[in-house]
């Protein structure tokens, strides 16, 4: 029987699922609290120092949490617990004002942040001083009170060329028509006749009557049948014919289109049924008389101004264009405005001249041209101007602007916004902002989003989260990213306030942008992360690649599908380094994958760094952090709020060569977390309270007696000489915590509350630590013989194998202890302590550095090995090596 010895390189490659024949050297079976560190080894993991009591109730376990990390001295912790609001600095412990007054923001019922599940509900971005704060199940409204001014009541006439003996006239209401639209209902059958009720509407207005007036008809036969109408308040309609017979009671004159009923051999039903389409438009009514004409036709001078008040003297004089007009005049322009009180809300109006077209210019709803605008005009006059008639998109919209400010004056055309527009969306069914105004202050309110200040629902329509629900938010490029449903939204480049475009004549490359994504399937976006020049979208099942270039406008935007993995929407994923991080559901477990371009191929890839352990993380991860400066990313799940996840990574020269799974238990229950450069930041309730608790993470870290003391929410104080009693800042539950002198004795103690009292009082002032006790715990994997096997090595079935002994190398050590369970019989312990009787310093801790060598004596299989240090004081491991007894039958070849 040959004595072998067999290694066990490093024990920082954490925990790993696969059959113990399989594993990597340096994997376990178990790892909690310990940490993997590439240049110390593996320790037992920094502990949390209390930072403040923020609540002395426990926040909800659905509440929202979110760092805000705005410079080296003020950062923040915000919390919604669903009913309220509040903020702490987490460097201090003080809690920040909200709009000037502590105690937090109550949401009043039915406002913004009003939510059922502020965790599901609320997402944050934070942009410098400002922090948007989201609500994702609020459906964004048009603000119905910012509507543009209607079509002008008003015309503007000026003379563009003057001349002698010359007519200019500008005619009101020639020839104008409405169009009569009619609808038809079935309303039963007699005599197995169907029988309809009909209803005929006037869709185009002009004056005399309203538009969209509905009118209702009877019929006595089948031609020239008389149509009695239902009159507007004026009673100036009467009936009409449906022939070319004109009532005499006005002068409208029914065009017909031909007769819109059906003849039912002789029979005529009560009511005719119509052989046309419901809805169909079956006439016009003419109306021929003009309310009044002015003209200059008899030689009073060329000169505009002359021409000018000639026309308008005869249009004040004519007493049925006085009756409906306010006519003002200035210069070579005349102004008509329809008076508040006029019985028509609408007319026409064109302009004649003896100058082929080109003596009058008329500005009435819509020009066709630029070109056409006078450059004096009254202050504000707007207008539309129309581009090619066939293409609603290329229409935009100019108001006057007088250059002194005055009434009117010379000025200059500034593009507008359309007529009857609504200019914006509901500020209160937006994003609200939380913004830092002060050390410790904060201020809520209402984003002042831009308006609509240009074009119409044509040109520049609302944003496409109008209507819908708004999933997340973004940065990009300089511009604020809002998704929604299957669209993406960009802000104007540096102004993320503002989502309309400030111009339609021209396509700026600052303009907002709003596309969707190129996908087959239903595509609900739910997060949206820069990664290499490129912004990445994610769906519960897919991903997008939003490519724009260098500079990112609506010309060289592109959505396109990347991969197809699974993801799960409750975490935003975690971009870190050149890599993103996010995790997917696989039953009643958690997956993480790693997301990256691919350098030589320039192909996206998502590749699994849970496969080792893919029965290890708990489902419903509700949160995730990460940093890069010690390579490490924590997960919270729903399932177990006490524990963070752990994974250690290290890249080596392109190549992972730590890829390593942990967990971190608490006492309490986990709220938020967060990574701030090496500090670990966490809320955590416990014993009915909320606290706030931070976990130094940097290699090499020692307290002022060169080691760290391990207790978990850990307080500094001194006890006077004489005294036995501390009062925590805290209220842990009792019989909880210990004490340990700075320089390693642990003093018996007990607690109620947060009121420590100590078994001794102490006979000089004392520094000491007080926290909460946790333990370390590492599980081997089974050490199995293993013969060599081409250029590697396998577990051979031809040996027995006996452990003899094990051997832990450690440094910086001052207790563990080592606990061996074989199957079926009692788990003995090692002790170590670096000790030594006759060397050791009283009063001060021993760390030592070595090995220490315990005995086993058992076969591997089914033999548990652990290291232990539920102590406070610190305990480091580079290796392990295990001395064994090793029978063989054969040896294997080759």
């Amino acid at each position: 029987m040959a004595l072998i010895n067999t290694s066990v390189p490093n024990l920082i490659q954490g925990v790993s699922q696969q059959p113990d024949a399989t594993r990597f050297d340096g994997q376990c079976e178990e790892q909690e609290n310990a940490l993997s560190s590439v240049a110390e080894g593996l320790k037992k993991r920094p502990n949390t120092r209390h930072v403040a009591r923020l609540l002395q109730t426990a926040i909800a376990e659905d509440s929202f949490v979110h760092f805000i990390n705005r410079s080296d001295s003020e950062k923040y912790v915000v919390i919604h617990d669903g009913t309220k609001l509040q903020a702490w600095n987490i460097l201090t412990g003080n809690e920040a004002s909200i709009d000037g007054s502590t105690g937090g923001y109550t949401p009043q019922t039915g406002s913004y942040l009003d939510v059922s599940s502020a965790r599901e509900d609320v997402k944050a971005l934070t942009v410098a001083d400002n922090t948007f704060l989201l609500n994702t199940k609020r459906v964004v409204l048009e603000d119905n009170t910012d509507i543009s001014d209607p079509v002008n009541k008003d015309a503007f006439v000026f003379v563009k060329q003057g001349d002698y003996s010359k007519k200019y006239a500008i005619i009101f209401n020639e020839n104008q028509t409405a169009e009569i639209t009619h609808t038809y209902q079935l309303t039963g059958y007699l005599y197995n006749q169907p029988l309809f009720s009909n209803t005929f509407t006037i869709a185009n207005g002009g004056t005399g009557y309203t538009p969209n007036t509905s009118i209702l008809w009877f019929a006595n036969s089948l031609d020239n049948t008389i149509l009695y109408i239902n009159t507007n308040s004026s009673g100036v309609v009467s009936g009409f014919t449906l022939g070319a017979t004109t009532v005499t009671s006005a002068s409208y004159v029914f065009t017909s289109m031909g007769s819109p009923f059906g003849n039912y051999g002789g029979y005529v039903p009560p009511v005719p049924s119509p052989t046309g389409a419901s809805s169909s438009s079956i006439g016009t009514v003419d109306h021929t008389t003009a309310i009044a004409s002015a003209n200059n036709s008899n030689g009073v001078g060329a000169r505009s101004t002359n021409i000018i008040t000639n026309l308008a003297v005869d249009a004040i004089n004519n007493s049925n264009l006085s009756g409906y007009f306010d006519v003002n005049s200035k210069g070579n322009g005349l102004r008509f405005t329809l008076k508040p009180d006029a019985t028509t809300t609408d007319f026409f109006i064109r302009t004649e001249d003896d100058l082929a077209g080109e003596g009058l210019g008329l500005l009435y709803k819509e020009v066709s041209a630029l070109t056409s605008l006078p450059l004096n005009c009254p202050n504000n006059f707007k207008i539309k101007i129309i581009g090619d008639a066939e293409i609603d998109q290329d229409d935009y919209y100019v108001q006057f602007r007088t250059a002194n400010g005055g009434d009117w004056s010379e000025g200059a055309w500034q593009e507008a916004v359309g007529f009857n527009t609504i200019q914006s969306f509901d500020a209160a069914t937006m994003p609200l902002t939380l913004v830092n105004n002060g050390l410790d202050s904060f201020e809520l309110k209402q984003v002042s989003w831009d308006s609509r200040t240009v074009g119409d629902n044509d040109t520049n329509p609302l944003p496409s989260f109008v209507g819908r629900k708004i999933n997340n938010m973004g940065l990009f490029k300089n511009r604020l990213v809002l998704l929604s449903g299957d669209n993406i939204i960009f802000s104007e480049a540096g102004h993320f306030f503002n989502f309309f475009r400030t111009t339609t004549t021209t396509l700026l490359d600052s303009a907002p942008i709003d596309v969707s994504v190129n996908s087959k399937l239903v595509t609900n976006l739910k997060s949206a992360v820069g990664f290499q020049e490129n912004l990445i979208l994610f769906s519960e099942s897919a991903q997008f690649a939003l490519k724009g270039g260098n500079l990112l406008t609506s010309k060289t935007v592109s959505v396109n599908p990347i991969t197809n993995f699974d993801f799960t929407t409750k975490t935003d994923p975690l971009p870190l380094g050149s890599y993103i991080y996010y995790p997917f559901t696989r039953g009643a477990f958690t997956g993480l994958r790693e997301f990256t371009v691919n350098a030589s191929t320039d192909v996206y890839d998502s590749v699994e760094v849970t496969e080792h352990v893919p029965a290890y993380i708990p489902s419903n991860i509700i949160a995730m952090a990460g940093t890069t400066s010690e390579d490490m990313i924590a997960l919270l799940s729903a399932d177990e709020k006490g524990s963070l996840y752990i994974y250690n990574y290290f890249w080596n020269n392109n190549q992972k060569v730590l890829s390593a799974w942990s967990k971190f238990t608490f006492t309490g229950e986990i709220r938020g977390v967060e990574f701030i450069e090496s500090t670990l930041y966490a809320v955590i309730t416990n014993n009915g309270e909320t606290n706030l608790v931070e976990m130094p993470l940097e290699s090499g870290l020692t307290d002022n007696a060169g080691y760290v003391t391990h207790l978990d929410s850990r307080v500094s104080t001194t006890v006077d000489i004489g005294s036995s009693t501390i009062t925590l800042p805290y209220t842990p539950e009792d019989n909880s915590v210990q004490v340990y002198t700075t320089d390693g004795l642990a003093l018996n103690c007990t607690n109620s509350g947060s009121t420590v009292t100590l078994s001794n009082p102490v006979s000089a002032d004392t520094d000491v630590w007080v926290g909460i006790p946790y333990t370390m715990k590492y599980t081997f994997s089974e050490q199995l013989f293993k013969a060599k096997a081409g250029q590697g090595s396998s577990p051979s079935n031809a040996a027995k194998m006996m452990i003899r002994n094990g051997s832990l190398y450690y440094d910086n050590t001052s207790y563990f202890k080592v606990k061996v369970t074989p199957k079926f019989r009692d788990t003995y312990e090692n002790v170590f302590t670096p000790d030594v009787v006759g060397s050791s310093t009283i009063g001060a801790l021993s760390l030592d550095s070595g090995f220490y060598r315990f005995p086993v004596f058992t076969k591997p299989q089914d033999t548990t090995i652990t290291i232990e240090n539920e102590s406070a004081l610190p305990s480091t491991f580079q290796s392990a090596e295990f001395e064994s007894f090793v029978h063989s039958r054969s040896n294997r070849y080759g």
